[in-house]
């Protein structure tokens, strides 16, 4: 690739691919510069930690190319861009997130449109710079090999809640305050943001909300198409779940408190073993706050969240950790209906238990057939046309037979 500098900065320097030179103007490159000084390098340093130097030009390079239209994605980082080239020749030996460029004829992949590339470019700069940073804290400065890289779920999860992140300071807010997404919507710059930032995510989390039991969440298996965007959704709302759940509430940060800030530098780095996945998590949380849960405690908490939260009738107190703190979710999901995104989020939030409806007698079985993976949670409503004050529930094999162990868990929550 022949590139040529547009614009540099303190943290970045703006490389355009000669192939596609002439579609930015000079200040799209100002305009994208500014935004990646401003939000995106703070929050990744205050969230992640500060990317290395193994080019020695004191800058993360951002080269708009081609290459990622080819491939049919928005922006990549790649390891082997860190590698030593005698190890791997087609390293450039330096910090180097690509992204794609704007290709308003489709020449290179789908058709992108400069006011569409113009509003998404910034978040995914964001979003990949916490891959660099996470690589680069496990193998360049924590001594660690490829194979220590963090898996899949985890590392996406921490590349979009960089983006939710960089989207709070963008636009002034604060995590915890149970926001919706009226800030954004009343102006065309907020739904700049929204789009930037923020739709993404909540496109992601809708895949995973619609199937919470159709894919394994934690698998590394999993690398594109439908499966994964429900993966990347899980990540991400699990991440921001947790921040709300256990990061300490302390001195104010970018957008929170800095132990929420210390929270995720502890994920991304993986402490000093270089943990990984749900070990990764575990650790974290012990590391900053003063609970030492284990993984099936956090995600059996965890997945009480999505159905419950701010689902309370008036008067009504649900444990703290039922709830997300920073989001109103069915809030936000309705408000992106209700203002234009109905045709992307149809129905309002995602989640919908399925209904069973008690209307046999007390003492005749009622059953319902699910897969559910590992990790993972299936959601139902109880309602009754009578009273039925002993309610006998189980769970077993489609034979009848009993599970084995106690990989199982029923919550049971009545709200009114």
């Amino acid at each position: 690739v022949v590139g040529v500098v547009r614009a540099v900065g303190e943290h970045f320097s703006l490389v355009e691919d000669t192939t596609v030179a002439g579609r930015l103007r000079d200040g799209d490159f100002a305009d994208m510069l500014e935004d990646l000084e401003t939000i995106v390098f703070p929050v990744a340093g205050a969230y992640f930690g500060t990317p290395s130097d193994i080019d020695g030009n004191g800058r993360v390079t951002v080269l708009i190319s081609p290459g990622p239209n080819r491939f049919g994605v928005a922006g990549l980082f790649s390891p082997s861009d860190l590698s030593d080239p005698a190890d791997c020749p087609a390293s450039n030996m330096a910090e180097i997130l690509w992204v794609f460029a704007p290709d308003p004829f489709g020449q290179f992949g789908e058709a992108v449109s400069l006011s569409f590339y113009r509003q998404r470019v910034v978040g995914i700069v964001a979003h990949e710079l916490q891959h660099l940073i996470n690589t680069e804290r496990r193998t360049i400065v924590g001594g660690g090999s490829w194979d220590d890289r963090e898996i899949r779920w985890l590392n996406e999860g921490l590349s979009h809640i960089g983006e939710e992140v960089s989207g709070l300071l963008d636009q002034g807010l604060r995590a915890g305050g149970n926001l919706t997404f009226s800030d954004y919507l009343s102006t065309p710059a907020g739904r700049n943001v929204l789009t930037r930032y923020h739709l993404g995510n909540m496109l992601n989390v809708a895949s995973y909300l619609r199937t919470p039991t159709e894919v394994p969440a934690i698998s590394d298996l999993i690398e594109t198409g439908a499966e994964f965007s429900r993966v990347r959704g899980f990540g991400y709302l699990f991440l921001r779940w947790l921040a709300d759940r256990y990061a300490p509430e302390d001195s104010p940060g970018l957008v929170a408190g800095l132990g929420e800030e210390r929270l995720f530098r502890e994920l991304a780095g993986g402490g000093d073993g270089l943990a990984r996945s749900t070990e990764n998590v575990v650790r974290a949380v012990a590391a900053v706050s003063a609970e030492s849960p284990t993984w099936e405690e956090i995600f059996t908490e965890y997945v009480a969240a999505p159905v419950l939260d701010d689902a309370a009738p008036i008067g009504v107190q649900l444990s703290p950790g039922t709830q997300f703190a920073t989001w109103n979710l069915p809030g936000m999901f309705d408000e992106l209906q209700a203002n234009g995104y109905a045709s992307s989020f149809p129905g309002g939030y995602p989640l919908r238990p399925t209904l069973l409806l008690l209307v046999t007698l007390p003492d005749e079985p009622f059953s319902t057939t699910f897969d559910l993976h590992s990790s993972s949670a299936a959601y139902f409503r109880l309602e009754g046309l009578r009273r039925t004050p002993d309610t006998l529930v189980e769970v077993t094999t489609p034979s009848g037979a009993a599970l084995p162990g106690d990989g199982i868990l029923v919550t049971i929550t009545r709200v009114f």
